[in-house]
């Protein structure tokens, strides 16, 4: 591993690329704002923490493969990436901090003989500072770690740098990520804000179970509550159920949530359907029932949408990892869009009804899928 001296000159320090901190040019300088929605507070959005959640679980879930035969390269990536995590754990982290800040970051520990990486470990964007040259042309990484170890420089090579959209024009910043968060504020801050509306309605508004009608007059509040506790008496606990009796001076109607409040609790599903637009999803994918009853042609988009933050991770190891001549890495979504192996039996079995291939390569095939 490089590590670098850390009295080196390294004129621009374009931050840690969380997504509540964007740094814009002043004077010559670079400058942090806030900005977007900060990540602690989004995930606690229930519609962003699905959206998260299906996101970083569904790629996790997907295998690591080659063009090249690896074992090393695999073994890493697939069975022990890190010694405290599992893999699946190891790179849903590596997504889920990615979908929230834009950027995400793993130090690549290497044999210092053979140069051959050993581990990765996940950094906390706030441990690491990207640092850029004079002449833009390198970036470091400036370490901090929040535990006991000494502040590390590390190059380019040793550094996992996943993000998503460098959106921003200034040279010096594109190469920071950015997260489908900071397009939600708007949306994210109305949901809240319609939420805690609600939640005063409900808890404000004047909604009794309903209205008992005397139709004589109360001298006061001592007759209108003796009233009230002697009809709950009657018409609660063992009377609960029973009919009614009243007398001719008496009315009861019930009453049901003022209609402005449902309304309100309605009023989630457009902010719903815009969250799941900035992350590329089906909207369905957020619903408690699909409106569609193609589901595989909603897993094909779906999966296609996942190319997106698939991409930015393959793309990062085999620029960073993949030693192998023409080696490239991808992820076998299959296990996504097909989870029960129904659509590849149905293919296979067609393949070999048409003649394509026989029956001994189709079991073949699906038996590297499992369950065969």
């Amino acid at each position: 591993m490089f590590f670098g001296k850390r009295g080196e000159k390294r004129s621009l320090n374009l931050g840690s690329g969380a997504n509540n901190v964007q740094l814009v040019m002043q004077n010559g300088q670079l400058v942090p704002i806030a900005s977007g929605v900060n990540a602690t507070a989004a995930i606690q959005n229930s519609d962003v923490y699905a959206v998260i959640d299906r996101i970083s679980s569904d790629v996790a879930t997907a295998a690591f493969k080659t063009n090249i035969p690896d074992p090393n390269l695999n073994y890493l990536l697939s069975v022990n990436p890190s010694p405290i995590f599992s893999p699946y754990n190891f790179w849903q982290t590596v997504l889920v901090n990615l979908l929230l800040n834009g950027n995400s970051f793993v130090l690549i520990w290497r044999d210092p003989i053979t140069n051959q990486p050993t581990k990765l470990e996940i950094l906390i964007n706030m441990e690491v500072n990207v640092l850029m040259t004079d002449d833009s042309q390198q970036l470091f990484y400036d370490i901090r770690f929040f535990d006991d170890r000494p502040d590390t420089l590390v190059a380019s090579q040793d550094m996992l740098h996943f993000r998503l959209l460098s959106a921003n024009t200034t040279t010096q910043l594109m190469v920071l990520g950015t997260s489908p968060l900071m397009s939600l504020s708007k949306e994210v801050e109305i949901q809240n804000q319609t939420n805690n509306l609600t939640l005063t309605s409900l808890a404000k508004s004047i909604n009794p179970s309903g209205i008992l009608t005397v139709n004589k007059g109360l001298p006061g509040k001592a007759e209108k509550e003796n009233i009230r506790r002697e009809f709950e008496a009657a018409n609660s606990g063992t009377n609960a159920g029973r009919p009614l009796v009243l007398d001719n001076l008496t009315t009861y109607k019930s009453v049901a949530i003022d209609s402005n409040v449902l309304n309100l609790l309605q009023g989630t599903d457009w902010t719903r359907q815009q969250i799941a637009k900035a992350f590329g999803l089906p909207s369905d994918l957020l619903q408690m029932e699909s409106e569609h009853s193609n589901i595989q042609q909603i897993m094909t988009y779906y999966a296609a949408c996942l190319n997106r933050y698939m991409q930015p991770i393959t793309s990062e190891i085999t620029n960073k990892l993949a030693t192998l001549p023409g080696e490239i890495v991808a992820l076998d979504v299959s296990s996504i869009t097909d989870p029960d192996n129904s659509a590849i039996e149905t293919r296979m079995a067609n393949l070999v009804k048409n003649g394509v291939i026989t029956s001994d390569q189709a079991l073949a095939i699906l038996s590297k899928k499992g369950g065969w």
